[in-house]
């Protein structure tokens, strides 16, 4: 089994992602947002795909530890 810290963020990250899609119509449109704010939640969004898929990855292959 791996490590439970990695299994806990990797669910929490996946919450987060589910509670941003549910509630998703109160935010602005995507127009409606500046530069700055259109290149944080670029930032963030990667971010979170990226760790999901390393976290997936890990927990499919975990590492070997001796």
């Amino acid at each position: 089994m791996t490590d439970p810290v990695i299994s806990m963020v990797f669910i929490t990250t996946l919450m987060c992602l589910l509670l941003v899609y549910i509630f998703r119509k109160s935010y602005q449109s995507w127009d409606e947002q500046n530069w700055m704010m259109k290149s944080i939640l670029r930032t963030i969004a990667f971010g979170a795909i990226v760790f999901t898929l390393l976290s997936l990855i890990v927990i499919i292959f975990p590492p070997e530890l001796n």
